[in-house]
């Protein structure tokens, strides 16, 4: 099966770029290989002085009809190494992959945020702001593996920003693999501030046996500074026989 791109920009070092106020929607068969609502890789890439902004898309209905192992990526934002990075006001919602059918073991990613450089240049900033992602659901024909990162939020720029996101009502959380619904793992950032970040209503599958994660903190500005205050993890819901301990909030 093809990898599948409902918005794709490739290979465009120092370029500043603009996605906004766009819609994707769309039904896949994929089995095996990843379907991405809106992609940038490398888009921005080597930046001295550029901007990469994506603000106001939704990524909505993706719907899968065959995925045994096929991934599910709404906002995929790799190698992207520009001076100013703004990720703020999307929406992942009411995407349904899998079904009574499926396997679907496949890892979801809502928001996939990995400017990966080891290096970050002095005076870059990232933000990752006003996001929402909610009315999200797996289905599996027999309850198996399939990993959820809601936001995964990796390296980043020298400052990293992440404010007013919200994630609610979803139910993604329905295998036996650990379920993380805001991953932190800013490890070269010199400063990163998360604050005023809210996670509530999510549901555990009937039958779901991993581990669930509401904010999960890893070596954020380890050598830096890290801010992490008025963020919100409430009203997790294990259903049935739900097993797996779920936590608010965890620094690993």
């Amino acid at each position: 099966t093809t990898t599948q791109y409902g918005i794709f920009i490739s290979t465009a070092n120092n370029a500043s770029v603009t996605v906004y106020n766009n819609t994707v929607s769309d039904t896949t068969s994929t089995t095996t290989s990843s379907t991405y609502g809106i992609a940038l890789n490398n888009a921005g890439y080597s930046g001295t002085d550029n901007t990469v902004i994506v603000k106001r898309n939704t990524v909505q209905g993706m719907t899968s009809t065959a995925a045994t192992s096929a991934s599910l990526y709404g906002f995929y934002i790799y190698y992207t190494t520009a001076i100013n990075i703004y990720v703020d006001s999307n929406k992942f919602i009411n995407n349904k992959w899998g079904g009574t059918t499926q396997t679907a073991t496949g890892t979801v990613y809502g928001f996939y945020i990995y400017p990966y450089t080891t290096a970050p240049t002095t005076g870059s900033i990232q933000y990752v702001t006003n996001n929402y992602m909610a009315g999200n659901k797996r289905t599996q024909s027999t309850v198996g593996s399939g990993t959820l990162y809601g936001m995964y939020i990796y390296y980043g720029n020298q400052t990293v920003n992440a404010y007013n996101n919200v994630i609610e009502n979803d139910s993604l959380a329905v295998t036996t693999s650990t379920q993380y619904y805001m991953y932190i793992y800013n490890y070269y950032a010199t400063t990163v501030n998360y604050y005023n970040n809210t996670i509530k209503n999510i549901y555990k599958g009937n039958g779901s046996t991993g581990a669930l994660y509401g904010f999960y903190i890893s070596n954020a500005a380890y050598t830096g500074t890290f801010n992490f205050y008025n963020n919100t993890a409430n009203n997790f819901k294990g259903a049935g026989n739900a097993t797996g301990t779920m936590y608010g909030i965890y620094n690993a």
